[in-house]
C-alpha cells in the first residue's frame, strides 16, 4: 500500500514534465519555469494567466504557443492588454 502511494506520487510529480516537455523548456534548468493548462509554476507558486498575469518569452515560437496570455514579444502582449476598472485595475 505504501509502495503504491509512493509510485503514484512519483508519477504525479513527473507528469507535468512529460506532458509539458514539448511545450516549454526553461532556459535555466536550475531555476525552472513550468506551464500547466492556464498556469505558470515558478518556485512552487502557481500563477494563473489572465488579463492581470501573462507570460512573455521571446524564445517561444508562434506555433508553439498553446496557452492564452502567453506571448513571445512585449508588442504582442500589449496588443492584447485590456483596460482595467477602478474595482479591478
Amino acid at each position: 500500500m505504501i509502495l503504491r502511494k509512493i509510485l503514484t506520487l512519483g508519477i504525479l510529480l513527473l507528469l507535468p514534465y512529460t506532458i509539458l516537455a514539448d511545450k516549454y523548456i526553461s532556459l535555466d534548468k536550475s531555476d525552472p519555469i513550468t506551464m500547466s493548462d492556464n498556469s505558470i509554476i515558478y518556485r512552487g507558486e502557481i500563477f494563473t494567466t489572465g488579463t492581470h498575469c501573462f507570460f512573455i518569452d521571446n524564445n517561444i515560437k508562434d506555433e508553439d504557443i498553446q496557452m492564452p496570455y502567453v506571448y513571445n514579444s512585449i508588442q504582442k502582449a500589449f496588443e492584447n492588454i485590456t483596460d482595467g476598472t477602478p474595482e479591478n485595475p
